[in-house]
């Protein structure tokens, strides 16, 4: 994980061909997908929880270590690289690789939880936080098998990856 804050600095500061070899470092990780920023404190907190519980749920060394390994994970029936995810998450996945965009917007108001993609809605008319929690959490689990990525800060809109169209392809 790397983290690059996007804080102003005194150009004065600054040592030139260090920035440009910083530059070509940052460029170099944006394309290797290793890469996230942040503009404050709470930015970096709230980042950094996220892609620390992404790789806690993720690392087979990890999961081995805190006794949670992939037991279960995989049916008999399945390929190793087969992605196990709720009949929600599989609905969501569906309509987000039918999206002309690939795109799901999902964004708390207080009214309740918005969540759409492909034109059409999902969850409650009215606040229901059971219903709320099963939408949250099929879009964790999209996203911790990579088959969604985050595509804003605010982590309200999300777009869909090759493996999630592949993924997505294999439940048509």
């Amino acid at each position: 994980m790397l983290f690059f804050s996007n804080a102003p600095v005194v150009p004065s500061s600054i040592d030139k061909d260090q920035y440009g070899k910083l530059i070509e470092f940052k460029d170099w990780c944006k394309d290797n997908g290793i890469i996230n920023s942040f503009d404050s404190t709470e930015d970096f907190i709230k980042s950094f929880r996220n892609q620390l519980g992404i790789i806690m749920n993720e690392n087979q060394y990890i999961l081995q270590l805190i006794g949670n390994d992939t037991e279960g994970f995989y049916s008999e029936n399945q390929k190793e690289d087969d992605t196990v995810i709720s009949e929600d998450a599989q609905q969501l996945l569906k309509e987000i690789s039918q999206d002309s965009n690939g795109r799901l917007v999902a964004v708390m108001t207080l009214g309740g939880y918005i969540v759409q993609t492909n034109g059409k809605s999902f969850g409650p008319r009215e606040y229901n936080a059971r219903v709320i929690a099963q939408l949250n959490s099929a879009i964790e689990d999209l996203e911790k098998y990579g088959l969604i990525r985050a595509s804003s800060k605010l982590r309200d809109m999300f777009t869909i990856t090759a493996k999630g169209y592949e993924v997505a392809d294999k439940l048509a």
